[in-house]
């Protein structure tokens, strides 16, 4: 977020996660409520029911998402309390949305960064909450693969022992592969005081590194160059020059 915005920004950032999350997850928790019978008209089905719809508000009041203070000038962490819900997901959905509607989603927010793991910043929590996730996320097919590293506040570690050691912590044997120009994923590591967080995204480059404001810029600017390429008299090559500038 913008330098100074930190306060109001982390309380924005909870309010959009939830917004969009019950699109994602509102329909799903919904249908697991049962529905209502004929028997239910009598004094115990009612009963039953007044119970349910309790049971569901006291469901619906729980606190979801955590904002909190990072002590980090221009960034904001939100925690997810729901285990089954996925940061990657939530975050996906906003990129998805800002693209169809291209406008960002908040004036002050810029950077959306999805951490699905997080542990203490230090070598040997970076390398065993590597092994443990990237274990599981990088199981199967031979993927190339480029890691991304930011550290804020944080003058303990090194650049690159930390590289080192996510690197040594991609499983052996499946073909993996580093490629820090075409990769198929992104392992992104995000340092910030004694706190580490670590993502496997496949989408870092369409989504402009999750900077939601040049995202929607950039798509904006492409719609106007396609507009005058396709104005009578322009030829196509004016249009892709321009472009590639």
């Amino acid at each position: 977020c913008m330098g100074g915005r930190e306060r109001q920004a982390k309380h924005d950032a909870a309010r959009l996660f939830e917004e969009v999350a019950g699109q994602l997850y509102g329909n799903e928790k919904e249908e697991d409520q049962p529905a209502a019978t004929e028997g239910d008209e009598s004094i115990a089905g009612a009963i039953a029911a007044e119970i349910a719809e309790m049971n569901q508000s006291r469901e619906k009041s729980k606190k979801v998402f955590w904002p909190m203070d990072t002590g980090v000038k221009g960034l904001v962490f939100v925690r997810f309390l729901d285990p089954s819900m996925s940061p990657s997901g939530v975050v996906t959905a906003i990129m998805e949305r800002a693209l169809s509607s291209k406008a960002a989603a908040h004036r002050h927010l810029i950077r959306y960064i999805p951490m699905e793991v997080g542990c203490y910043a230090s070598l040997e929590e970076i390398q065993k909450s590597t092994e443990k996730y990237l274990g599981l996320k990088m199981s199967d097919s031979a993927l190339k693969f480029a890691i991304v590293y930011k550290a804020r506040y944080n003058d303990k570690l090194k650049r690159e022992d930390v590289v080192t050691k996510v690197a040594d912590s991609v499983p052996q044997g499946k073909g993996h592969s580093v490629d820090l120009k075409e990769p198929d994923v992104w392992i992104m590591v995000e340092i910030f005081k004694n706190s580490c967080g670590i993502s496997v995204v496949t989408d870092y480059a369409k989504y402009r590194k999750y900077n939601l404001h040049e995202l929607v810029n950039a798509h904006k600017s492409q719609d106007k160059k396609a507009e005058v390429a396709d104005e009578p008299g322009q030829h196509p090559a004016v249009g892709a020059e321009a472009e590639a500038n």
